[in-house]
């Protein structure tokens, strides 16, 4: 099962630049210092990194392995058996990752009404979507449409709670957004938002009238997922939230 489940990695681009990133992260995560470490802007990106190399690992396993696949689908849903395994991303990203990456959003918000109601709306979405899938309305096992939809708006609204508080708060006034890391992972999470958005609206056109345009849509947005866990590792290695400039000595 191992040499499937590497093989159907190295198939697809998109899983190998994810567990890459994922073990340079790692091993950059490490050399921190263990005060950096112990700093939440630093360890929540560490476990967001991880997580998005684990649910897709597991993805792989489960494509793999069908009668795990069938027997973890059996336990969490009474629904017939189709061969998905819709369950991981339901679950581990768009209940669990996405969730810790809107919340790590606060740690760049001075604001603090702001920071509350990113807390509020992202408790309302946790429990929106446990109450939808409990009721049956969004079955966990099979595509969550409603769900999904609340996620990239929610995550839209802590990126533009972000920007807002960015050019309103005195305390980030001599900031320049170029060589804040955190700023370029928000840039790209909005735009990955917003696109996943269009291509789910116009998912029943193009996936009967325009199928490569389908794909572009999907690749454009798995390309700057990779840009924002680049940008995760870029400040393990930076061992700074900013970029500083090199002081010239003669």
């Amino acid at each position: 099962m191992l040499k499937e489940v590497l093989d159907l990695i190295s198939e697809n681009p998109y899983f190998i630049g994810v567990h890459i990133l994922a073990i340079t992260g790692t091993i950059a995560f490490l050399f921190l210092s263990k005060e950096k470490k112990k700093e939440p802007e630093y360890y929540w990106a560490f476990i967001i990194l991880l997580i998005s190399s684990v649910y897709e690992l597991i993805s792989s396993i489960s494509l793999v392995n069908r009668d795990l696949n069938e027997s973890i689908h059996t336990f969490i849903s009474d629904t017939p058996y189709k061969g998905y395994n819709i369950w991981v991303y339901n679950i581990l990203y768009y209940q669990v990752s996405m969730v810790l990456l809107i919340l790590w959003i606060n740690f760049f918000i001075v604001n603090k009404k702001l920071i509350r109601i990113n807390i509020y709306l992202t408790l309302a979405y946790i429990g929106a979507a446990l109450l939808l899938e409990l009721t049956k309305i969004q079955e966990i096992t099979e595509f969550q449409p409603v769900i999904y939809f609340m996620g990239y708006v929610l995550s839209i609204i802590a990126s533009g709670l972000f920007f807002m508080d960015l050019i309103s708060s005195d305390k980030n006034i001599d900031i320049n957004p170029l060589r804040f890391i955190p700023f370029w992972f928000i840039t790209f999470n909005l735009f990955q938002n917003v696109l996943s958005i269009l291509a789910d609206i116009a998912l029943d056109y193009l996936a009967f009238n325009n199928l490569q345009l389908y794909y572009f849509f999907n690749y454009i947005s798995q390309f700057l997922y990779i840009l924002m866990l680049i940008s995760i590792v870029v400040i393990f290695i930076n061992k700074g939230l900013f970029i500083e400039k090199k002081v010239k000595t003669a």
